[in-house]
């Protein structure tokens, strides 16, 4: 629905030619779609993705005479749902005709040509469909299944990574790796409590991810803490202009901010190649569906999303359990 009654009530209830144009029509920034940047993506087919890990118990065992069998493969499920998102809007095209916007109307019959519904489309609905994602779903997201004659929230068209990590700590069978010796983060001690966490990455599951490349992942804000106090700790020479990066010493690892994870006071990591992005249709986030009823433009799109982890076991975390 597009609301121009207080363009009627300041600029009047005709178009006068005064030079305007879109330049003129200010908007503020809408952020985007940038936690899928930092994960594997995954197009398929299904609405349930299913993955398995494999464990093999220890087998070396001091030597007897007999044959005596000793180690365990064991496949462990796991899966991700893909959820069906949609988006349902309608504009009145000749709401803006006979104002100060009628630059956006058009002369054809058919509304849904006229330059108004793509403005709308891409300067407004396609970057809200990408910050709605990012700043209520992707981390924050719990699913809720709608129910007629109730309003609904961006937050509840999938479960985000948060509900999952809570999941991950949780549990008893297949459990994430919680690190329990890493408090909520602290502005004030980050610094030492990024590299205590890193440390305990190397410490779990016989030190085999010691060496591996993974990104810990924090709020924005905690990213700027945790350079702020790396600066504290003489690591900025202004004389020579060096910056201070988001690298652990003497580690493979980075420190990444997600603008999804803003207000988020603990830390996660996994390889790149666990935290995924699924999609099925994921191309109608960027093409919308115009359909035209008497001189109403109707505009709609829907498609199949979800973030997870592929394996628990390498997944670490501070996030406090609740059971």
């Amino acid at each position: 629905m597009v609301q121009a009654s207080e363009i009627v009530k300041a600029y009047g209830a005709y178009y006068l030619n005064a030079g305007q144009n879109e330049k003129r029509i200010l908007r503020l920034l809408t952020q985007g779609a940038v936690t899928p940047e930092s994960m594997t993506k995954i197009k398929t087919k299904d609405t349930i993705y299913r993955l398995a890990q494999v464990t093999l118990g220890n087998i070396i065992q001091p030597f007897r005479k007999g044959f005596h069998a000793k180690g365990d493969v064991t496949f462990t499920p796991n899966e991700i749902r893909l959820f069906h998102i949609k988006v349902d809007a309608d504009i009145s095209p000749d709401d803006v005709e006979d104002t100060w916007l009628g630059f956006l109307a058009g002369q054809d019959l058919a509304r849904k040509d006229w330059p108004l519904v793509k403005y709308v489309i891409e300067n407004l609905y396609i970057p809200q469909i990408h910050g709605d994602l990012e700043n209520y779903a992707y981390f924050n997201g719990v699913y809720k299944a709608p129910v007629d004659g109730q309003p609904t929230d961006p937050k509840d068209c999938m479960d985000g990574l948060k509900i999952q990590l809570q999941r991950g700590v949780d549990a008893t069978v297949n459990p994430m790796n919680h690190i329990a010796s890493v408090a909520e983060l602290n502005p004030a001690s980050i610094f030492d409590q990024i590299e205590a966490f890193d440390d305990a990455i190397g410490e779990t599951l016989g030190g085999a991810y010691e060496n591996t490349k993974m990104t810990i992942f924090v709020s924005p804000a905690m990213l700027k803490a945790y350079k702020r106090d790396k600066r504290s700790q003489g690591f900025y020479d202004p004389q020579s202009g060096k910056d201070i990066n988001n690298n652990i010493d003497f580690s493979p690892r980075d420190v990444v901010a997600l603008p999804s994870m803003i207000g988020y006071k603990y830390a996660f990591a996994t390889p790149t190649s666990n935290l995924l992005h699924l999609t099925k249709r994921g191309e109608g986030k960027a093409k919308i569906k115009l359909e035209e009823s008497k001189r109403e433009v109707i505009m709609l799109t829907d498609w199949w999303e979800a973030v997870g982890f592929g394996c628990n076991s390498v997944v670490w975390t501070n996030q406090p359990k609740t059971a």
